[in-house]
């Protein structure tokens, strides 16, 4: 036998034996399938907002750790180990101790079913719905002891949308973007049942307004000057009850802000004074949707809420609101001396009287403390009048 030949036979016979050793070796395949299906009602109506928690598989950086059923009902689980696998299965909210529903499967089912039964539903038609804004609705409630829950679920093309397992004995508010930027959706005295229920939407309107303070506060510098100074962090929100925020934005450098799209009604308003570890209350106040010349003023609004307050904190307040004034009246005299003497004369009446409200707040009798307040909320106003039209 030539060299070239046993070579070339040589070389042969190793790739066989090759072959032959892969073929003869087990089928090893992916370590992770995915889990996928539907979960739906006896009737075969989708179930949206389910949780759906593969044991031993928490879902990745979220919380909670579960996957959630879209608006047609459907899940898809990636990356489970090969084999046996548990879901856990919870309608409404999720949380470590809701009642949950086992399901046993296997890794790379595609086509699982799950029946549930939905309890006290709303099922939803949204009015002349336009996709394209927030694709989810809330429905909120208030439980007997005050407290405010609140869920999400999907929103369908054809505005169609489904809240299950709710409380029976409840009245629902329900809050959906009906078209971007145009409609909301705002609907109130909702009971659960088995029908499908239309609600309409509203046009929508905006709060607009100025939030104010003096200059000492607005640079108060934030957790040691690394966040830089109290203007750049203040935020507004809008509470339809307390504790359901529906809305938010950022003042601007300027001082003013612009919430939109808000449905008709009566909002809380809420500044938050302070950013980071500060933890002082947001300034609040309640107006109407549309209102859009609303002032806030950080440090005299806050005592308005003092009515019943004590009055030693309130004579404090009072003090550092018209100490952090002195330096803004004293540059809004320079200005007004330059204008004339009318002028400054009326600042420096308006900035007399506030000092004279100030120190009958502090020598006001427990009957008198009312009415000394008012008079002292009604002089620092009429400064900060005057400064506005001084500066």
């Amino acid at each position: 036998m030539s060299r070239a030949l046993h070579t070339a036979l040589f070389a042969a016979i190793a790739v066989a034996a090759g072959l032959g050793v892969a073929r003869a070796g087990p089928d090893v395949g992916p370590a992770t399938l995915p889990i996928a299906g539907v979960v739906r009602d006896e009737q075969g109506l989708p179930i949206p907002a389910v949780w759906i928690e593969v044991e031993g598989h928490p879902r990745p950086l979220q919380s909670p750790p579960a996957w959630n059923t879209d608006v047609n009902g459907r899940f898809h689980i990636d990356d489970v180990s090969r084999g046996p696998a548990t879901l856990l299965v919870s309608l409404g909210m999720w949380t470590h101790s809701s009642p949950k529903r086992v399901v046993q499967t296997r890794a790379g089912v595609r086509d699982l079913v799950i029946v549930l039964d939905p309890g006290p539903q709303l099922s939803l038609r949204i009015v002349d719905y336009v996709p394209g804004g927030r694709t989810r609705a809330r429905v909120t409630w208030q439980e007997p002891d005050s407290t405010r829950e609140v869920r999400y679920a999907p929103v369908r093309d054809d505005g169609w949308t489904r809240f299950v397992a709710l409380p029976p004995d409840r009245r629902f508010e329900v809050w959906v973007e009906a078209e971007l930027g145009r409609r909301q959706v705002r609907a109130s005295g909702l009971k659960p049942g088995q029908a499908e229920q239309r609600i309409e939407r509203h046009e929508v309107k905006d709060i607009a307004g100025k939030v104010r303070a003096s200059e000492a506060l607005l640079e108060t510098r934030l957790r040691g000057n690394a966040l830089g100074p109290l203007r750049k962090h203040l935020t507004v929100d809008v509470y339809a009850h307390p504790g359901f925020r529906v809305e938010e934005t950022r003042v601007q450098d300027d001082g003013s802000f612009r919430l939109r799209g808000l449905p008709p009604g009566t909002y809380t308003v809420s500044v938050n004074r302070y950013y980071g570890d500060f933890g002082h209350p947001p300034v609040s106040k309640r107006v109407e949707a549309g209102t859009t010349d609303l002032v806030i003023d950080l440090e005299w609004d806050a005592m308005k809420t003092w009515g019943a307050a004590d009055k030693d904190a309130l004579v404090k307040k009072a003090g550092e609101g018209l100490a952090d004034l002195e330096e803004s009246v004293a540059h809004a005299k320079t200005a007004a001396d330059k204008a004339g003497g009318d002028a400054s004369r009326s600042l420096d009446e308006a900035w007399k009287t506030a000092r004279e409200r100030l120190a009958a707040l502090k020598s006001a009798s427990a009957g008198g403390h009312a009415k000394a307040r008012d008079e002292m909320l009604a002089a620092y106003e009429a400064l900060r009048a005057r400064l506005g039209t001084s500066k």
